[in-house]
């Protein structure tokens, strides 16, 4: 579906979506409440926020139209995606528990968003390829009420080797401090 101005809506609300959430793709806005500080109707809004979801711009979140912005979505608007370090190492490790807490899962969400953001650079289509399916595998692991830490300590492990065998040792090392 393509909004009947060529896009300009979409691109308008992505740039509204930019705006208020800063650029953070973990942050979660009413593609509706979007479209109503621009003056759209409801419909005109969904079918804007429709585009951005095809286009790979944005993520629907919630049932609710809530979206969120994404690396593709950044590079549209000609941002760079950015992602915090932590402050302290030993602030940012997976919980020791059987399940993960909604910190580990902020944790990992950010980890994702950087690691789609660098998928690509200097790596063989193989690599690529596999640390497509790893990524996938933890999303939909991530997708469960009771994510099991086990499970993707063992996902971050065969991410953490495809990395340092690709030549990102960078992100490896990351990941090793984040399983420590």
């Amino acid at each position: 579906m393509t909004t009947s101005d060529g896009g300009q809506t979409a691109r308008a609300l992505l740039m509204e979506l930019y705006q208020n959430t800063r650029g953070d793709m973990q942050q979660t806005v009413s593609m509706y409440d979007l479209g109503a500080a621009m003056g759209l109707s409801k419909t005109e809004a969904g079918a804007a926020g429709e585009e951005l979801m095809m286009t790979g711009w944005a993520e629907l979140r919630t049932l609710s139209g809530g979206i969120a912005i994404t690396v593709e979505g950044l590079t549209a608007l000609g941002v760079a995606a950015t992602v915090s370090e932590p402050a302290s190492g030993d602030q940012h490790r997976l919980g020791p528990g059987p399940l993960l807490h909604s910190d580990d899962r902020a944790l990992l969400e950010t980890l994702l968003a950087e690691l789609r953001a660098s998928l690509c650079t200097g790596q063989s289509l193989g690599k690529v390829e596999e640390l497509i399916i790893d990524i996938k595998t933890l999303e939909v692991q991530l997708l469960s009420p009771v994510a099991k830490t086990a499970i993707v300590r063992e996902i971050l492990r065969s991410l953490a080797e495809a990395l340092a065998s690709g030549g990102d040792a960078g992100t490896a090392a990351r990941l090793q401090r984040l399983l420590a």
